[in-house]
């Protein structure tokens, strides 16, 4: 009860330094945002930015979890802090070290969007747009692609989840149990209505299509 309440708190804490670290962000004040990240994310894990990236990410969801499992509220704060520290990294030129942070921030949202919660599709939504902005134009590891697919069409987002299926062929080539994965995704679209296949953002002709050169040529296009 203690250890939880001691969370809580640090939970208030992280949330008003992260409105301090925007407004550090606004004024272009970035080692200062930089610092105040470093010491909230210590307080919430026992550990700063850089060595949270040195874990792999089943170690960072054993920190983040507790006695009764996954600790969501504070896995949605250290992933906004992750996200700002790409904001900061991006902003000095640092791209490496910005890809990264956007990388985990990425991988603990989604984490919490693919897990039974009840959070907003929205609000989380936006945090997970937000850090795609930030790898705009630059490739993603087939892990993180895998749980954007699957995310996406958790939300009925079918259009986007089928743009995270191309690019996982593009880079796996043909993946015969990629293969196998891609039609039973298409197979189960092909049971939706055709209005929530055009509210999710896809046709159902262009679903027959993708699933036609999938049977035939083993990858989509």
């Amino acid at each position: 009860m203690l250890q939880e309440d001691y969370l809580i708190r640090m939970i208030r804490l992280a949330v008003a330094a992260l409105q301090a670290i925007f407004g550090l962000k606004r004024s272009g004040n970035y080692q200062q945002a930089k610092d105040l990240i470093a010491v909230t994310l210590a307080q919430l894990t026992g550990m700063d930015d850089r060595l949270i990236n040195t874990l792999d990410d089943a170690s960072l969801l054993i920190v983040l979890s507790n006695r009764q499992g996954p600790d969501y509220d504070r896995m949605l704060i250290v992933a906004d802090l992750l996200k700002e520290s790409g904001d900061v990294y991006a902003a000095l030129g640092q791209s490496a070290d910005s890809k990264a942070r956007y990388l985990r921030a990425l991988m603990i949202y989604l984490e919490v969007g693919l897990d039974p919660v009840e959070y907003s599709p929205e609000e989380l939504g936006a945090r997970i747009d937000g850090v795609l902005v930030g790898l705009a134009n630059q490739p993603l590891p087939p892990e993180s692609l895998y749980r954007l697919w699957y995310y996406f069409e958790k939300n009925k987002q079918f259009g986007r989840a089928i743009q995270a299926l191309d690019e996982l062929f593009r880079q796996a080539g043909r993946d015969s149990e990629l293969k196998d994965q891609g039609l039973a995704f298409f197979q189960r679209l092909a049971h939706l209505e055709d209005t929530e296949l055009e509210t999710g953002g896809v046709q159902r002709i262009t679903l027959m299509e993708k699933a036609l050169q999938l049977k035939v040529t083993g990858k989509t296009i």
